[in-house]
């Protein structure tokens, strides 16, 4: 058994490095997930002051903050020379490990956080994020001209901790377009995340084609706005209804008024707690609006053990993916064990959605803002908003420990 724990909580991407370190040096790791109450904890607060993850607990201690916990694991097998094979190439490893720190780290959090969820726009700061981005790319990408990996000619732990940063912006808002130019880092990137070590942590990261949402996403748009030639003019028949609208803007035009303000029930279900949330939803439920529940297809096939946070990297893409409906959406989706699934585990949530129809609301293939990933859930509508139901929507709303007496190991908003 293992005399090294990290905690961390699923799917935070400041884990992801330590864990490629430990897969590439064979150092046995038992890995704690944690809920968000779990940080506030006197016992955790102990092991890392500002109840941040990951943190590592050794016999002789614990260790907080990511880069201190894989140059720790990288010394545990020194012969694997991912800390560089001599003085010099020791300090371009700690070159790009401060680079990646000081030019990529919150640049990367800022354009990232809102796309999968995490917080709400955050306008000016997202495009000064994408801006700083793109610079420390550039930087990057000429470094990488004739070079395989960033230091030496095998992966060192300076190529793991950028490309582990990388990940999540890749897989969701550093599109194609963001990333021309950029050729040297997407193929030095591709070869990291498909190295064996990685793949395990991480499970599938190749670069996005189409940014999820954010400053990314508008950039392209405006750009492919701007460049698309004007078609020719062929007389066919028009679709009608929900089909004829190019956007989500013109969908909600067309639908009934409600209401209900989705903008008046996120802040009351973010600041006002779980009683003043059930009094609104009841005061401002109406028939221009509805309320589902829905369930993963395939809970069968979710990951366990060591790679069950593979979920949480889905998860995200799921909630990200919703972002051209966020303004009238509010739901949850959460990892949940679950008995009847062979892998014991189940993805579920609830959404609160202007109008009745959900296949027009992000299902559909022929809608531009349908979320792709929404195929995959089978939904059920509330028809009626009794007590029973009512309570229900709030604790998929509210709960993030138990569900209905089954354990939450991971819980995301859309709102």
């Amino acid at each position: 058994m293992s005399n090294l724990t990290l905690h961390t909580t699923q799917g935070h991407s400041a884990a992801f490095a330590p864990l490629v370190v430990a897969q590439l040096n064979q150092v046995a790791l038992k890995l704690n997930f944690l809920a968000s109450k779990d940080l506030k904890s006197a016992d955790f607060v102990a092991k890392s002051p500002l109840s941040s993850v990951p943190v590592l607990e050794t016999p002789e201690g614990s260790i907080f903050e990511a880069q201190a916990i894989c140059r720790y694991l990288a010394r545990m097998q020194p012969s694997t020379n991912l800390l560089g094979q001599s003085f010099h190439e020791q300090a371009e490893v700690d070159l790009w490990l401060s680079f990646c720190a000081s030019e990529l780290n919150l640049a990367l959090t800022v354009l990232t956080a809102p796309v999968i969820g995490h917080c709400k726009s955050l306008g000016e700061p997202e495009k000064q994020a994408a801006a700083d981005t793109k610079a420390a790319l550039e930087v990057l990408n000429k470094h990488l001209q004739f070079r395989t990996f960033l230091v030496g000619n095998s992966m060192t732990l300076a190529d793991i901790v950028i490309v582990s940063a990388l990940v999540y912006p890749m897989k969701f808002t550093l599109d194609k377009a963001f990333r021309k130019g950029l050729t040297n880092v997407e193929r030095w990137y591709n070869t990291c995340v498909n190295q064996v070590a990685f793949k395990t942590v991480v499970g599938p990261a190749a670069p996005c084609s189409k940014s999820a949402g954010g400053v990314t996403a508008a950039a392209s748009k405006k750009k492919k706005a701007a460049s698309a030639p004007k078609a020719k003019k062929k007389e066919e028949k028009k679709p009608a209804g929900p089909l004829a609208c190019k956007s989500f803007k013109e969908y909600l035009k067309i639908l009934p008024r409600s209401k209900f303000n989705f903008e008046d029930m996120k802040r009351i279900w973010m600041n006002d707690g779980r009683d003043a949330l059930k009094k609104y939803i009841l005061e401002n439920n109406d028939d221009k609006m509805s309320i589902w529940f829905y369930k993963y297809k395939y809970n069968e096939d979710l990951k366990t053990g060591a790679t069950m946070w593979m979920n949480a990297n889905q998860m995200s893409g799921f909630a990200s993916r919703c972002d051209g409906v966020r303004s009238h959406t509010a739901g949850t989706v959460l990892l949940v064990d679950d008995a009847e699934s062979k892998s014991g585990l189940a993805l579920v949530g609830a959404f609160i959605i202007i109008g009745t129809n959900m296949e027009y609301h992000m299902t559909h293939d022929d809608i531009a803002w349908g979320n792709p990933d929404s195929y995959y859930y089978a939904y059920d509508r509330v028809t009626d908003l009794n007590d029973a139901n009512c309570e229900k929507l709030l604790d998929y709303l509210c709960q993030d420990e138990k569900l209905f007496g089954a354990t939450v190991h991971e819980r995301k908003t859309i709102h």
